[in-house]
């Protein structure tokens, strides 16, 4: 039990000395929560957004917006199961951003070496983020 005790204090050291360094370098702190007591949290740790993980299947699109109106001064990137028919509803939800892993680097893509189609499905993102960016702020 000690040990596991210490491990965590040694991870939140290590988090606290990199986000510091972050902060030198002015870079964004990105820092990782899934209920709000951890999003408040992080928020107050310093994280300039905070990263809801994971997205799908446990805080999804109804997750997000109830989130947005408690926490309304906190922006939340969605990650974990982003893909293309999600992120627009993530984003009306109130997401300020998402991050894609799995859906943008496909393992055959990766292997094959297929530079264009991994810049082909990042512009898709792309697109659909700007697309409805422009349809939720208008409304």
């Amino acid at each position: 039990m000690i040990a596991k005790h210490q491990g965590h204090q040694d991870q939140i050291a290590s988090q606290d000395a990199q986000r510091e360094a972050n902060r030198r370098s002015h870079r964004d702190v990105f820092l990782e929560a899934l209920t709000p007591t951890e999003i408040i949290a992080a928020w107050k740790a310093g994280s300039d957004f905070v990263e809801l993980f994971p997205t799908a299947p446990m805080s999804g699109p109804d997750c997000v917006y109830a989130l947005e109106l408690l926490l309304v001064q906190i922006p939340l990137i969605v990650t974990g199961g982003v893909n293309q028919l999600t992120v627009l509803d993530s984003i009306l939800a109130g997401a300020s951003g998402i991050g894609v892993g799995t859906e943008l680097l496909r393992k055959e893509a990766l292997r094959h070496h297929e530079e264009q189609r991994i810049h082909e499905l990042a512009q898709r993102f792309i697109t659909v983020v700007d697309e409805v960016r422009v349809q939720r702020d208008s409304s």
